[in-house]
């Protein structure tokens, strides 16, 4: 299990929130469907957790774990332990690669490195059969699989904002608040996702240097990809001449 000592569960900003009578009955699904798509739109995948899982390809395609926001990498996987070897993949510019198990003479014309598509639940390889490993981001959850949140409290506002905001759009539709009230509520969302995404978007002084390093770059290694990028934020030394 994750250490989630700085996240909080949904469920307990649903039951802050369901604390006042306007908010009464509000649906725990529609909070945890807004609290997603608010995480969707400020658009930092700090709020995700990395994962990584092996998946089985059989003609050409494998099923991809539940619970993807955003694939990072996919890498073919060959060997046995310990002697794993990792060959990195880009991503298909062949339109028919979601058709090679249809059409095994299409798989025929190889490509300099092994490349996927993504489509739907599955990922389509350029190799029939094998394993990849793939790298992706996904929420945060508990062990009842219940959505856990950072206990940032400028995010932490700006989700009450928008499940308040999006729970009395509902209340205004059938005139049961003002639009006065409604528009409140609007307010007070735009000021605290604003706040919200400043506060996650702020780097710390190691990630800017890290970027520093990758940014200027006087020698550029094309083997980043080889090695999933573990070297692109180091510093580069120059050796002085005599």
């Amino acid at each position: 299990m994750d250490n989630l000592n700085n996240y909080v569960s949904i469920k307990e900003v649903v039951d802050g929130l369901m604390q006042y009578p306007s908010m009464r009955d509000l649906q725990y699904e529609s909070a945890v469907k807004w609290t997603i798509d608010l995480m969707g739109r400020i658009g930092s995948y700090d709020l995700y957790k990395d994962e990584r899982e092996l998946v089985t390809i059989e003609n050409n395609r494998g099923k991809l774990p539940l619970g993807i926001v955003r694939i990072e990498q996919c890498r073919n996987v060959y060997g046995s332990y310990p002697n794993v070897a990792y060959d990195p993949m880009q991503t298909s510019t062949d339109t028919s690669i979601t058709s090679y198990n249809k059409y095994p003479e299409e798989a025929g014309r190889k490509t300099q490195m092994n490349s996927y598509k993504i489509q739907g639940d599955y990922i389509y390889t350029s190799f029939p059969k094998g394993m990849v490993e793939v790298l992706y981001k996904t929420l945060y959850t508990d062990d009842d699989g219940t959505i856990m949140v950072p206990t940032n409290g400028s995010l932490s506002h700006a989700i009450e904002c928008y499940i308040k905001q999006e729970h009395f759009r509902g209340l205004f539709e059938i005139d049961k608040i003002s639009k006065a009230v409604f528009e409140d509520a609007k307010t007070e969302y735009c000021f605290y996702v604003a706040q919200a995404q400043n506060s996650i978007m702020n780097v710390s002084l190691d990630e800017r240097q890290s970027i520093s390093n990758a940014a200027h770059r006087l020698m550029w290694n094309n083997d980043f990809q080889q090695d999933a990028f573990r070297n692109l934020g180091d510093q580069e030394y120059l050796r002085n001449r005599q």
